[in-house]
């Protein structure tokens, strides 16, 4: 597992390696070339942005597309909007360069109202997800994203993993000596040494 920066010092994204099974519960060699080593918000941007890789997904998470929590929208209507939201997510990004990021990621349990260092969080955009790890305040590190069609992140595989790749991530941080802004910086300072 790597550590990419996207926009320092407030943002970054976690590669995982290929090899290991958490990172993508399905082959996406269909959608990503196979070489590459993409970070999570760059993949998750990617397949947000692709057509064939989206219609699959809301033919195979139909039966949550078409519950009344979404109104019973159409697949052809879900790829449409997800591009959009991606596209204007990305743009987002870009513009602001994650200033002021804090604002937009809230704590992943919805009973807690205050992110803390180190704790898990969830960037919102309609049914689009990132998942991160606060590193410090306005300082993030994401672990994944996900396309979020059920009520609960246990409801669906797709979610559920983004679960499992979080605490992987957040044991990774603990077990390196992470617990803010000055141990992350070592923690990268090791790793591109």
């Amino acid at each position: 597992m790597e550590i990419k920066i996207i926009f320092e010092p407030n943002l970054y994204s976690i590669a995982y390696d290929k090899n290991e099974t958490y990172a993508s519960i399905e082959d996406l060699s269909e959608y990503i070339e196979e070489e590459e080593f993409l970070d999570e918000l760059t993949k998750a941007l990617e397949l947000w942005t692709n057509p064939e890789y989206l219609e699959q997904f809301f033919h195979k998470n139909q039966k949550h597309l078409q519950s009344e929590y979404w109104g019973a929208i159409s697949i052809e209507e879900a790829i449409s909007k997800t591009i959009e939201l991606a596209h204007a997510l990305e743009e987002f990004l870009v513009e602001t360069k994650a200033d002021n990021i804090e604002y937009y990621f809230n704590p992943l349990d919805n009973l807690t109202t205050r992110l803390r260092p180190l704790g898990k969080s969830k960037f919102k955009d309609n049914w689009l997800r990132l998942y991160a790890i606060k590193i410090d305040d306005n300082r993030f590190l994401i672990t994944g994203g996900a396309i979020k069609l059920t009520r609960t992140m246990q409801e669906n595989e797709y979610t559920n993993n983004e679960l499992y790749k979080l605490s992987k991530v957040c044991n990774f941080l603990k077990q390196e000596g992470v617990f803010d802004s000055d141990s992350f910086d070592e923690l990268l300072f090791e790793v591109t040494l």
